[in-house]
């Protein structure tokens, strides 16, 4: 009987480990700022979780507005309702899809523009730690519309927020 106890609890301690999900994805809040003093605010998420034969990714970004403080330049928002690629590596992390982005005409209107778009952060501090120094998380974007023959790009490091890149 001890025999068959332990053969019993050896069998589901591996059922157990072969049955727990694994996830991996990235998400932030916060402000990136440019080279060239373009400041762009960020929301996202972005998370695969695989149980056995199954993964599903759910996520994307919900928000990234771009601007120049005291310019007259025109606002730029993208949206990417849910993310069809995720690549984890390390401490950095690349999404993407689908995505539209809203940008304000001259007569107060929004134009909407189709898309795709691809992200890339770099994970390079813990929450808390100053954003100033040698470790600073960096966002970048591009979307691009190519029939229209339009693109956006964006990079820069984080000022404010954080973000997090991680794998369980």
């Amino acid at each position: 009987m001890k025999k068959f106890s332990s053969l019993l609890l050896a069998s589901l301690a591996v059922l157990a480990v072969a049955q727990s999900p694994t996830t991996e994805g990235t998400r932030g809040r916060g402000v990136a700022v440019a080279p060239e003093s373009r400041i762009g605010n960020f929301r996202f998420e972005v998370v695969r979780a695989s149980l056995n034969d199954r993964t599903r990714l759910v996520g994307g970004l919900t928000f990234f507005q771009v601007g120049r403080p005291a310019a007259n330049v025109r606002p730029v928002e993208i949206r990417l309702e849910n993310a069809v690629d995720l690549k984890v590596v390390d401490n950095k992390a690349t999404f993407g899809g689908r995505a539209i982005m809203l940008v304000s005409t001259t007569n107060n209107q929004v134009r909407r523009i189709p898309g795709r778009l691809q992200v890339a952060v770099t994970d390079s501090r813990k929450p808390g730690d100053p954003s100033t120094g040698t470790a600073v998380d960096t966002f970048a974007l591009r979307f691009v519309n190519p029939e229209a023959n339009i693109s956006f790009d964006f990079a820069g490091h984080v000022k404010e927020g954080d973000l997090a890149v991680f794998k369980k």
